[in-house]
């Protein structure tokens, strides 16, 4: 299975053989960007977690 991460609404930044890189590459971006929401999708790009400012927010609660 594959993971992915990106600013919502666009392309994804990077693709991940497991949720746990992506979340630390989503959460480092996230601070980055400071002002933009990022998303941790699936394969089939259900949206598991959204990241505001390295803030975890996650969808499956």
């Amino acid at each position: 299975m594959a993971f992915y991460y990106g600013e919502i609404g666009f392309e994804a930044d990077g693709e991940f053989a497991n949720q746990t890189d992506a979340e630390s590459a989503a959460v480092e971006h996230s601070i980055a960007m400071a002002d933009s929401t990022i998303a941790v999708l699936d394969e089939r790009d259900v949206v598991l977690l959204v990241i505001i400012e390295g803030q975890i927010f996650d969808k499956r609660q």
